[in-house]
């Protein structure tokens, strides 16, 4: 209990330096606009708009992101926009790579007047891996095809055991 909230003031003085920018910042003009811009309401969860989703629900979505402490810094009201977006499109793009989708893109686009941050997704090919079934080849068993597939990956040499060079 202490340690955790140890962490959280740890978080919590690491989102100090965004509380120093102006609470009118929001409505700055200019070059400064969107390095000034606060995330405000569009830190909320129903301001999230997910567009080209199609593996996964929105709220499987939102899910994945709460269990990361950084979402929750960035998406604090007093924090930059620039950051949370970037923080969103990097953890979108994570989160789908890891499940198989290595060409994913992720783009936001704020949309001052509906107060919604607009997520496009575009998930591309999904790659999934698992297991190998040889069939067909009598003389060779599934668990000898998966050895010599390992072996081959770790460089190991055919027909040379992979302990016999650790046991001299």
């Amino acid at each position: 209990m202490i340690r955790t909230v140890r962490y959280l003031l740890l978080a919590f003085w690491a989102v100090q330096p965004w509380a120093n920018l102006a609470a009118g910042a929001e409505n700055a003009t200019g070059t400064e606009e969107s390095q000034s811009l606060l995330v405000g309401d569009w830190g909320r969860r129903e301001a999230l708009v997910l567009e080209g989703n199609k593996t996964f629900t929105r709220e499987q979505i939102l899910r994945g992101l709460t269990w990361h402490m950084a979402f929750h810094i960035a998406s604090h009201r007093a924090a930059p926009l620039t950051e949370y977006r970037s923080l969103l499109q990097h953890q979108l793009v994570a989160g789908y790579r890891r499940a198989g989708f290595p060409d994913v893109t992720v783009e936001t686009t704020a949309a001052p007047k509906e107060h919604k941050l607009i997520i496009r997704v575009n998930e591309g090919p999904r790659f999934a891996c698992g297991n190998i079934v040889l069939s067909g080849v009598k003389n060779m068993t599934n668990d000898t095809v998966r050895q010599k597939i390992a072996d081959a990956l770790m460089g190991f040499e055919p027909g040379v055991p992979a302990r016999a060079g650790l046991d001299s």
